[in-house]
Order: C-alpha cells, then sequence, then structure tokens
C-alpha cells in the first residue's frame, strides 16, 4: 500500500489512491470528477496544515527579528489559507515592523548626512536633515539621541559664529 512506501502521507491520500488502483472494477472510481471530489478536502487540510506550519515559523522569525524571512513565511501561509486570521494578523504586525526600519534606516542616513554637513559648517542644510528626521516622529531612542546630540552641535557652531562675529565687530 501507499502508506508503507510513504508513511507520512496522510491515510485518506491512501485510501484515493488504493481506489483509484483497485483491480476490481466495482471498487474502483467511476470518473475523475469523483476523484477530484475527494482529493479536494484533503488537499484543503494539507494547505491548511502547512499553512499553519508557516504561521508557526514566521512567528518565530519575528521573535529572532529575521523580518524579511517571516514576512515571506507569513506570505505564503496565506498564500495557502488566505482566512487564517492569525497569520493576517501576524502580517501586519511584520510589516508595520518593516515600515519601521525602514524609516529608522533613512533617519540614520540623513543623521549621517547632518553629521557630515556640521563638519563642513553647512549648518543650513544639516538643520534641514534634522528637520526631515523630526518629521518621521520616531520613537527610536538611538536616532532621538544622536539628533539631539547633532542639534547641540548646530547651536555650538551658531554659537561659535555669533561669539567670532562679535569679536570681529568689537
Amino acid at each position: 500500500s501507499l502508506l508503507s512506501l510513504v508513511p507520512e502521507c496522510p491515510e485518506s491520500v491512501g485510501r484515493i489512491v488504493s481506489s483509484t488502483l483497485a483491480k476490481n472494477r466495482e471498487a474502483r472510481y467511476t470518473s475523475l470528477a469523483d476523484v477530484v471530489a475527494d482529493i479536494k478536502p484533503v488537499l484543503l487540510d494539507l494547505q491548511r496544515q502547512q499553512a499553519g506550519e508557516l504561521f508557526a515559523r514566521a512567528g518565530q522569525l519575528l521573535g529572532r527579528d529575521q523580518l524579511d524571512a517571516a514576512h515571506s513565511a507569513v506570505r505564503k501561509a496565506l498564500d495557502l489559507d488566505p482566512w487564517h486570521a492569525e497569520a493576517r494578523q501576524l502580517r501586519s504586525r511584520i510589516e508595520q515592523d518593516l515600515h519601521r526600519r525602514d524609516l529608522v534606516g533613512r533617519a540614520n542616513a540623513l543623521l549621517d548626512r547632518a553629521e557630515q554637513e556640521i563638519g563642513q559648517r553647512e549648518l543650513k542644510d544639516a538643520a534641514e536633515c534634522l528637520a526631515s528626521v523630526r518629521q518621521m516622529s520616531l520613537n527610536d531612542p538611538q536616532v532621538n539621541a544622536r539628533l539631539e546630540r547633532a542639534h547641540s552641535q548646530i547651536e555650538e557652531a551658531r554659537n561659535a559664529t555669533r561669539l567670532l562675529e562679535s569679536a570681529r565687530d568689537n
């Protein structure tokens, strides 16, 4: 039998294959439509099972902060079982985390540019970069610390410039 050759094969598939290949005509399916009618629910169950496994894997990947892999796994789960409510919720959470990660990346790139502009005494350009970061309204401690540090450096540079101008005028 199929189950002895492939032990992980679901019993229902084994029954369908046995009926399809039966030597006795009376025991065989009379049409392909009958085979399809019996195999469809089995296929749906297998898809749901695989979707559940992919959902669990996506949760594990998210726990390890592997957002891209988690997103891929949950999308595959939803391809198999679009009505999996928990998978839809997990997909939303992962997409929010991906969006936040992208924002933090953009904020850090702007902060790098601002720090470079400060080093070149291009304070207006640096301030524009910082304003762009502030508009992102991120609640990230590292980004906020860099933002405040860069803002302080701009203020210090502006104060130094004012003092130099004042000294030159006197």
